[in-house]
């Protein structure tokens, strides 16, 4: 970059008076209105004229703002400054992108758009899924999460994707497993498994109306080698009818990511252009996606930074210099402040430590959409006016773009019709595969089910006929053991040796025998004394009640005979 004085005023070039380009990161500071997306436009004009590919990754205000360079300018104060510096009236030739969502208008004509699809096996990598998931790069759910988009196969999409995640968290060794949930991707969640599983599929979830997160195979998916080499045209991105914030930001890190990674396929140098990057990595970004996202804008800033010739430059803004998260505002190599508020100039002066003159002209530039550069703070330098058309508030694309090619206005309901069509595919795979899964369990279960009932019978069976073999064991014990104290009894002079073969057991059973009928006598008789001795008590018991009934008898009698005399007595009287 040269500043060099032409006409009445000192302007930019990005060649030095030798023909060369310095790969450099700009970042420009100015309020709402004073041309900061003119100075971005004339930049990426001159980067694109000296060889660059030029990809804008952003359109903050879902306006095409940065389409408009197709368009020849017709505002009077933009065609009079091309007339006093000498340039010439110069549209470009812009492709527009979109990720594919079934937001699509499909009842009008829209401009022609590539909408595209990310590849879940391969344009999905660490930074993307910790920004999706809101979770360290090292994590086990990044780990899972990076491993399963690497196992599935080309041809396979978001319920695959997630139901191979379901096979890794939910082990095969359950007893018994949890029925799919149709609303939620067909998945079986348990309480094991409902974090883990549960806030994965919830993150994915806006992805099936956002639907680019496709296959691999998928005729969606950009090749970057194409687009990376295709210095004719501006390549514009926009996310106009995505209307997830986060799922805008993730589309702007996963492309911006795909660049660095595709780096060497390129054989142009290549421009990257992010406006209001504030609205993507704010002072505050620490906290959920903003921290990851940050962290991930960050990293692709310092790789550009360490390319040498022929690697990239950056182009960013921000209406606030003190917006912006730290470490990125950093990576700049050219900083160049325009007119700002009074609370970033204070904070801007102190950091830069700029003397009071300095602090005037942030104050009071010398003119409209004129420049303080850091590092050649001792002038004002201003940009030219891009020599294509800049959008204005009263402007709408598609009816400037409907008035100017009328014969490149699309509709897109085939598409949408092609993609609800595929999902509907998946989903209804999906269905049977859960349903005819579902089935085999049932059968498993009821045969399960079937086997244990099977031996549970046998095993009543079994224990009923142990049962009677052990009464019958008892009785012929109980014999053998009467049979051996009889035989002792009545013939007490025989050894134990002939008693036993009379009795057709073993000595040491015999003895045991004569001791168990022993104690059966022993038992027998106890309970016949103890019978004996409870009916004399209830005989003794008996008489002491008769004789009290007769006394009580004889007692009446002798009343009843008292009661006589008297009667007699009284009568006599």
């Amino acid at each position: 970059m040269e500043i060099r004085p032409l006409i009445d005023n000192t302007y930019i070039f990005l060649e030095k008076r030798d023909g060369s380009i310095e790969n450099e990161i700009f970042f420009i500071y100015a309020g709402i209105g004073y041309g900061k997306s003119l100075a971005m436009e004339s930049l990426y004009e001159e980067f694109h004229r000296a060889g660059y590919t030029v990809i804008i990754l952003s359109d903050v205000k879902k306006e095409f703002e940065f389409c408009y360079a197709m368009f020849k300018p017709q505002e009077k104060y933009h065609t009079d400054h091309l007339k006093h510096i000498g340039k010439p009236i110069n549209p470009l030739d812009v492709k527009i992108y979109h990720p594919f969502t079934f937001s699509i208008p499909t009842r009008v004509a829209l401009p022609e758009i590539q909408f595209y699809g990310l590849s879940l096996k391969r344009d999905l990598h660490r930074e993307e899924w910790s920004m999706i998931a809101e979770s360290d790069t090292e994590s086990d759910t990044i780990r899972l999460l990076m491993n399963t988009s690497r196992a599935i196969n080309r041809n396979e999409g978001l319920y695959p994707f997630l139901h191979k995640v379901e096979d890794s968290i939910i082990t095969k060794k359950r007893k018994k497993m949890p029925k799919a949930d149709p609303s939620n991707f067909y998945l079986r969640t348990t309480p094991a498994t409902a974090k883990s599983l549960q806030d994965i599929s919830s993150y994915l979830r806006p992805f099936l109306h956002d639907y680019f997160l496709v296959p691999d195979d998928s005729p969606l998916v950009l090749n970057w080698k194409e687009i990376l080499n295709d210095n004719e045209r501006i390549h514009c991105f926009t996310t106009k009818w995505i209307g997830d914030k986060k799922i805008e930001e993730f589309v702007i890190l996963s492309l911006f990511n795909s660049i660095i990674k595709h780096k060497d396929l390129k054989k142009h140098p290549v421009l990257i252009v992010i406006p209001e990057i504030k609205e993507l990595v704010p002072s505050d970004a620490t906290r959920g996606y903003k921290k990851y996202l940050a962290q991930g804008i960050r990293d692709n800033l310092t790789k550009m930074r360490s390319m040498g010739k022929g690697g990239f430059s950056g182009l960013f803004d921000s209406q606030v210099w003190n917006g912006v998260e730290g470490g990125v505002r950093d990576m700049a190599n050219v900083s160049a402040y325009g007119k700002l508020s009074d609370k970033d100039i204070e904070l801007l002066a102190k950091a830069l430590k700029y003397k009071t003159d300095r602090v005037e002209k942030l104050i009071k530039p010398d003119a409209r959409n004129s420049y303080l550069i850091r590092g050649h703070e001792e002038d004002s330098f201003t940009l030219f006016f891009p020599g294509f058309m800049h959008c204005e508030q009263k402007y709408r694309f598609e009816e400037i773009y409907r008035d100017r090619i009328p014969n490149k206005m699309q509709n897109y309901s085939d598409l949408v019709f092609k993609m609800k069509k595929e999902l509907k595919e998946q989903i209804d795979y999906h269905k049977g595969k859960v349903k005819k899964r579902d089935e085999e369990e049932l059968a498993s279960d009821e045969a399960k089910k079937k086997e244990r009932e099977v031996k549970k019978t046998k095993g009543a069976e079994v224990e009923k006929l142990k049962k009677g073999k052990k009464e019958v064991e008892d009785k012929s014990r109980e014999k053998d053991i009467i049979k051996v104290g009889e035989m002792r009894t009545e013939n007490p002079e025989l050894s134990w040796r002939k008693l036993a073969d009379r009795c057709l057991c073993d000595p040491k059973t015999a003895k045991k025998y004569y001791g168990l009928y022993l104690k059966n006598i022993e038992s027998e008789n106890a309970k016949d004394v103890e019978d004996k001795v409870l009916e004399e008590l209830e005989g003794g018991n008996k008489k002491v009640e008769e004789e009290k009934e007769e006394e009580k008898e004889e007692e009446k009698v002798e009343m009843e005979s008292g009661e006589d005399i008297d009667d007699v007595l009284e009568e006599l009287d």
